[in-house]
């Protein structure tokens, strides 16, 4: 049930970090902050439908996002639960594979309900919503329960 890649796994055999590592990958929804790009007056932040595969976070944006990505990579992910936390900083970097594209479209549709398609050097809908893919390279998770008691966890990816 843990997140593929996953490198040095400080606290990891704790029951808490594969119970919370778990629930990142089933999550429907997770925010994603990208920085701004320089002279912006701060982060962009907004949830974002995604998946987790081949050792990183998937998804795909048509909005203010992609351009603070073009400018600065750098972006945290975390789940919309403040019962259950999982934050993961990493860079994004954009999908332009077609074999890849099509790898994500096959897991996100079905998780989704959704009909999206490869298109170009992204993905598309019948509603002809369009954006770039990006896949997140993890560096470091973070993750605890509401409680906080024994069950702040690190990890670093490898």
């Amino acid at each position: 049930m843990a997140l593929p890649g996953l490198g040095n796994r400080s606290g990891f055999d704790r029951p808490c970090g594969v119970k919370k590592l778990g629930r990142a990958q089933g999550s429907r929804r997770e925010p994603a902050r990208g920085a701004p790009p320089e002279g912006a007056s701060g982060p962009h932040t907004r949830p974002v439908w995604g998946v987790w595969r081949d050792g990183g976070f998937w998804f795909s944006t048509g909005s203010q996002a992609r351009r603070n990505l073009e400018a600065n990579a750098a972006i945290t992910v975390h789940l919309e639960s403040g019962e259950e936390v999982v934050i993961v900083e990493g860079v994004a970097e954009r999908v332009m594979d077609l074999d890849a594209l099509r790898r994500f479209v096959e897991a996100y549709n079905p998780k989704y309900g959704w009909n999206s398609f490869v298109e170009g050097d992204g993905v598309s809908d019948p509603d002809g919503n369009a954006g770039p893919v990006y896949v997140v390279h993890p560096r470091v998770g973070f993750g605890w329960t509401r409680d906080l008691e024994g069950t702040a966890t690190r990890w670093t990816f490898a």
